[in-house]
């Protein structure tokens, strides 16, 4: 038995085939918009998302990178301080409160606001505004 359901056929094959009221574009269509009803409509993105940042979260990486090497194993060797750690990271993090090893805060919006104006304010001076 065939496998592949839709089969192309050339213009003078599908006269011939008894499929002279559908076009070679319908068949494609309708083959397309079959293997789509496969799928879900949700994205893959959000979820794959979440599922690395709790791996992050849990391994310790968050730690890791940011300088903090011991307490970045000790983090992911008792998988985020039996969860208790976890929680107290992710609230930091959301707030804007956690640190890197020189105890600077990591807050990536306000840096990325910060870097815009820089490069507007060095725009501005290289036309002359300033």
């Amino acid at each position: 038995m065939n496998e592949n359901k839709y089969e192309v056929y050339e213009d003078s094959e599908i006269s011939s085939a008894g499929f002279s009221n559908r076009s070679r574009f319908d068949l494609e269509r309708e083959r397309i918009e079959d293997e789509m009803a496969r799928y879900s409509d949700k994205s893959f993105r959000p979820t794959i998302t979440v599922q690395l940042l709790i791996l992050t979260l849990v391994a310790g990486l968050h730690r890791l990178t940011n300088g903090k090497i011991f307490s970045g194993l000790v983090f992911g060797l008792t998988l985020g301080g039996f969860g208790i750690w976890f929680l107290i990271d992710w609230f930091l993090i959301i707030s804007g409160k956690f640190t890197d090893k020189y105890g600077k805060p990591i807050n990536y919006p306000a840096v990325y606001r910060l870097d815009q104006e820089l490069k507007a304010l060095e725009k501005r001076h290289a036309n002359g505004e300033l």
